[in-house]
Formats: C-alpha cells, structure tokens, sequence
C-alpha cells in the first residue's frame, strides 16, 4: 500500500488532484468542500460537492480528478486503497471443469 499524501491548505485555497476509487479522505482540521468529478450519466455541470468536516472522512465511489476547496486553514490526508489481489486466471473454467467431473 502506499503511503498517504498530507496537504494543509490555508482558508480559501483549493487544491485539484487526481485520486483512485476507493481512496479515502480525511479532514484532520477544520472545514472543507469536496469536488468529485461528473459521471458522464450526470447533467452537465452537475459536479457532486461534499462538505468535510473536522474529524470526518470520506470515500471516493469513483476515481478521477477532484478538487478540495479549504472554508477554513485544514489539514487533508488523502489514503489510496490497497492494490487489488490477483485472481487465478480461467477460475471459472476451472470451477465447471470440477463439477461437470463430481456431476459425471
């Protein structure tokens, strides 16, 4: 996994980064609004806004570009997920190989 990003934004600043779904925000101080980026089934320019507050955190349903608008001076920690476990390939065909082999 990799090591989480810290940012401190002073009030009125806003920071724009790209991050994968499944991150996590969190607010260690103060008061923020979250920007997550347009699905392309939502209307034009209706990008979603969530407020963060002191204490709170907040999960990304979807990856992209987002930007973090500071109401107040706050601290952000932003924690990417872990990386997906592979899978065995052809585990599927494996799976009806061994029950076509118990039904016969």
């Amino acid at each position: 996994m990799s090591q989480p990003l810290h940012f401190s934004l002073a009030a009125g600043q806003s920071l724009q980064f790209r991050a994968r779904c499944g991150s996590t925000l969190l607010i260690e101080g103060g008061r923020a609004y979250l920007s997550e980026p347009e699905s392309w089934l939502d209307m034009p320019g209706a990008a979603q806004t969530t407020r963060l507050l002191n204490g709170g955190g907040h999960r990304l349903a979807r990856g992209g570009w987002l930007v973090v608008y500071a109401a107040t001076n706050c601290r952000l920690t932003v924690v990417a997920p872990a990386p997906a476990t592979k899978q065995p390939r052809f585990q599927l065909a494996a799976l009806l190989a061994r029950w076509l082999r118990l039904a016969i």
